[in-house]
C-alpha cells in the first residue's frame, strides 16, 4: 500500500517497481487549479508470466456492479504508451471465483504531456454470485500483463503520473471532489491507523512503572474500524517485576483493544 492508500500490485517474475508522490507548490498550467500532488508509478515490463497495477478497492462489490460508472483522472507518461483501466468484481473471502464475466476493461494512450481522461465503463452485473466478507470493485490501472491474463496484455515500460482520479456512478463525469482533510483522514482510517498508548502498573514492592507501546490499559482507535484489524506491537520497553510480563495484545474489536 502506498499513497492515499492505493495499492501497488503485482503478480509473477521480479521487477522494480516504485511509487512517489510530487507535490506542487505552484499551480501548472497545464494541470487545473486544485491539483496539489500526484503519484508516479513506475516498473520495469518482466518477461513472463503475470502483471503489474496501481490500483484501489473499493468497499463492497454492490457498490458499482450492473451499475454504469465514469472514470476521470488527469495522466502523463515519461513516454507516450497505451496504459489498461480495469474494474474488478471480487467477491470476498468464501464468495464466487473471479471469471471472465466479471471484469471490465478500457485502453487508454498517454502521452508525455498532461490529459485529462474520462473512461465510461459498464461494470458486470453479479446477480447469481455468492458475496463473502471483504467484497470489492477493484480499480486498476495495468501498466503491464502478458497475454495469458483474462484482462488482455498491455506493456507500458515508462513512469505513469496519475492525479485527481476519481469514479463515480453514471455516463458523465462531474468535477473533482475534494474532501475536507479531516473527513478524508477519518474515511482512510476505518482501514488503518497507527497509534500510541502507556501502560501505568503499581509494583508489589515499588512505585508505578510507566510501559510505553501499544499494550496495557485500554487503547482506543480514532475511527472504529470496518472490520475487526490485525494489530502489531513495536517499539515497546518492558519491564518485568514479581511475576508481570507483557501479555501482548488483548482483546481487539473495531474500536480498540488492550
Amino acid at each position: 500500500y502506498t499513497l492515499d492508500r492505493w495499492r501497488f500490485f503485482s503478480s509473477g517474475p521480479s521487477f522494480s517497481k516504485s511509487v512517489t508522490q510530487t507535490n506542487l507548490t505552484q499551480v501548472q498550467a497545464d494541470l487545473p487549479t486544485d491539483v496539489m500532488s500526484f503519484a508516479n508509478v513506475t516498473a520495469s515490463s518482466p518477461a513472463g508470466v503475470g502483471f503489474i497495477s496501481f490500483d484501489q478497492p473499493i468497499e463492497d462489490v454492490r457498490t458499482f456492479a450492473g451499475k454504469t460508472v465514469s472514470a476521470s483522472f488527469w495522466a502523463k507518461g515519461s513516454i507516450s504508451g497505451t496504459v489498461k483501466l480495469v474494474i474488478i468484481n471480487y467477491f470476498g473471502s468464501g464468495g464466487s471465483s473471479v471469471t471472465n464475466s466479471d471484469i471490465v476493461t478500457s485502453t487508454f494512450n498517454v502521452t508525455t504531456a498532461w490529459t485529462r481522461y474520462v473512461i465510461v465503463l459498464n461494470v458486470p452485473n453479479i446477480v447469481g454470485k455468492t458475496i463473502g466478507p471483504g467484497s470489492t470493485n477493484d480499480a486498476h490501472f495495468i501498466l503491464y500483463a502478458d497475454s495469458s491474463q483474462v484482462f488482455g496484455p498491455v506493456s507500458y515500460t515508462g513512469t505513469l503520473s496519475l492525479a485527481n482520479v476519481q469514479i463515480e456512478e453514471g455516463s458523465s463525469a462531474t468535477p473533482f471532489e475534494r474532501r475536507p482533510f479531516g473527513l478524508e483522514l477519518s474515511l482512510c482510517q476505518r482501514y488503518y491507523e497507527k497509534c500510541t498508548g502507556q501502560r501505568f502498573i503499581n509494583w508489589p514492592d515499588g512505585p508505578a512503572i510507566t510501559i510505553t507501546g501499544q499494550l496495557g490499559n485500554p487503547i482506543f482507535f480514532n475511527t472504529e474500524k470496518r472490520v475487526i484489524p490485525n494489530v502489531t506491537e513495536s517499539d515497546i520497553i518492558l519491564y518485568q517485576r514479581g511475576g508481570w510480563a507483557d501479555l501482548g495484545v488483548q482483546n481487539v474489536n473495531k474500536k480498540g483493544f488492550f
